[in-house]
């Protein structure tokens, strides 16, 4: 419990403090800062896990008393996989389930308590939902890491600059504009997505519902990327709307969505020196 404590106060420290006139920001910070160090925790104790290729951290806004929200992704039969759950500091209890695509419950952590950890090794491969729910008394900003086996160890470091850098933007975002800024907040949605990412390789998140208004798109990383790009997508995330190709690793994506239509988005490593943590978050205007 001390390394934990010593975790979140290191993690807690290298990302600093937001405007607390900002709260979405102050609360998603608590969120993503208790979900990742409990992860790295869990890594540091464990020989085999680390951070999941690709996708490896989700969060999200959830209603008091059951909200939920669920993401389908590909596990590996054989391979053991950690689901860490953690939530802002109003959060008293969450849990995670892990169903197959028959709706069978196969793992689950439905404690009393606002820290859950799955541990499950599929036994085949395949696509699995996983399912973030909060039943706590009051909304709040809830997250989930993924470990898994032979996964990558991530520093401290690089974990705190990626959440650093991702919230400083988002602040700017919300002081530039004359209209509040919220993190997306439609149903059973995700607003914010994590990824280890290599030189060149990009992730895609398909069938968002976004509403309808201005949105944005952005993603931060560690040190090692020299080139982040992001792009707003159709529904099936296979045509591009529109893109932030310049070259730098902060890339922002503004687009006035309709609330008839599904988005996609697209997260690329173009230019990185090695593994790279990436964070993007989807950001609305109004209420």
């Amino acid at each position: 419990m001390r390394t934990l404590f010593l975790t979140l106060t290191t993690l807690s420290l290298l990302i600093g403090h937001l405007n607390a006139q900002w709260s979405p920001g102050v609360y998603m910070k608590q969120a993503t800062t208790r979900t990742l160090s409990t992860a790295k925790y869990i890594e540091a104790q464990s020989s085999t896990l680390g951070f999941r290729n690709g996708l490896c951290f989700i969060g999200t806004l959830l209603k008091a008393h059951g909200g939920a929200s669920t993401i389908n992704v590909t596990l590996t039969g054989g391979t053991s996989y950690a689901f860490i759950g953690g939530g802002d500091d109003d959060v008293t209890d969450i849990d995670i389930k892990i169903s197959n695509t028959g709706g069978t419950i196969l793992a689950q952590d439905t404690k009393n308590d606002n820290y859950p950890v799955v541990e499950f090794t599929p036994e085949y491969s395949g696509t699995y939902e996983i399912k973030l729910l909060n039943w706590s008394p009051t909304l709040a900003f809830c997250a989930v890491a993924i470990l898994e086996e032979g996964g990558v160890g991530l520093p401290v470091d690089n974990i705190g600059d990626a959440v650093e850098k991702i919230f400083r933007m988002c602040r700017s975002i919300n002081n530039q504009t004359t209209s509040k800024v919220w993190f997306l907040d439609e149903d059973n949605q995700w607003c914010f997505y994590g990824y280890v990412l290599g030189n060149s390789d990009n992730r895609t998140v398909s069938n968002i519902k976004m509403g309808g208004g201005v949105r944005y798109v952005m993603a931060a990383a560690d040190d090692n990327a020299g080139d982040i790009d992001a792009c707003i997508m159709n529904g099936a995330a296979d045509e591009e709307y529109h893109c932030d190709k310049e070259p730098d690793a902060t890339p922002i994506v503004k687009y006035n969505t309709s609330g008839y239509a599904d988005y996609g988005i697209k997260i690329t490593d173009a230019k990185s020196s090695g593994k790279t943590f990436v964070l993007a978050c989807i950001l609305k205007e109004g209420n």
